[in-house]
């Protein structure tokens, strides 16, 4: 009897996990979830140019004295979102992006003999957006602790310098997709899940620092890890 009594309590706890589970993998509606992430943010490259005197003679060619080579170097910073879960597949995100980028222009080839140099500048880059996200339901893993998602929104875009003088905006579109995978979780209380967020994104950038005006935009990626609590 005490065997038979252990079986099914032993069954009984092994079925009442199974829905813990299945709250790990989609959250609940009108649901928050908050993470903080490290994320790279890839460069920018702005291509070649080169500094001219018009020459005299229409037939001749431009005098070159000098090129250049300017891009945004990949950098590292922090991202934060805020979800609201309207269902347990759709949500709604406010997000807010910091990055330390550095922009570098290489001056080669000058006319007078003057050797090549690199000038840099240090950059902040700040991305304030809205996303929509979708988590994939049907694609869960790791008996329901792991879930999928695809997510893409836009804003704004904004840019200093190392000194915080100069200031550039513009505006920022982004796709991209990830997973969640959540380590703790309960069904009741102000915490309900706590566990990790990673994914990867591709944006489109119009604006900020920018070498050519009549360029719209501008592709680069982003790739984001960290610890997301769910309430």
């Amino acid at each position: 009897m005490r065997h038979a009594a252990a079986i099914s309590a032993l069954v009984a706890l092994l079925g009442g996990a199974t829905p813990s589970y299945a709250q790990d993998a989609a959250p609940r509606p009108r649901s928050l979830e908050l993470s903080a992430s490290g994320l790279m943010l890839g460069g920018v490259d702005f291509g070649n140019r080169n500094a001219t005197l018009t020459a005299n003679d229409p037939g001749n060619p431009d005098f070159i004295l000098f090129a250049t080579s300017s891009k945004i170097k990949p950098g590292a910073g922090l991202d934060a979102r805020l979800t609201f879960n309207v269902t347990r597949t759709f949500g709604l995100e406010g997000v807010v992006t910091w990055t330390r980028q550095t922009a570098e222009t290489a001056i080669t080839s000058d006319a007078e003999g003057i050797p090549n140099t690199t000038v840099t500048e240090d950059l902040s880059t700040y991305f304030v957006e809205g996303a929509a996200v979708l988590h994939l339901r049907g694609l869960t893993f790791a008996h329901g602790r792991g879930m999928p998602f695809i997510f893409g929104g836009g804003g704004y875009l904004r840019q200093l310098d190392g000194d915080s003088i100069l200031v550039d905006t513009g505006s920022v579109f982004h796709a991209g997709g990830g997973v969640k995978y959540f380590f703790s979780s309960r069904s009741s209380g102000f915490i309900r899940g706590l566990g990790v967020r990673a994914d990867g994104r591709y944006y489109l950038r119009s604006g900020g620092l920018e070498l050519d005006r009549e360029k719209t935009r501008r592709p680069t990626w982003g790739i984001a890890g960290g610890l997301v609590v769910r309430f």
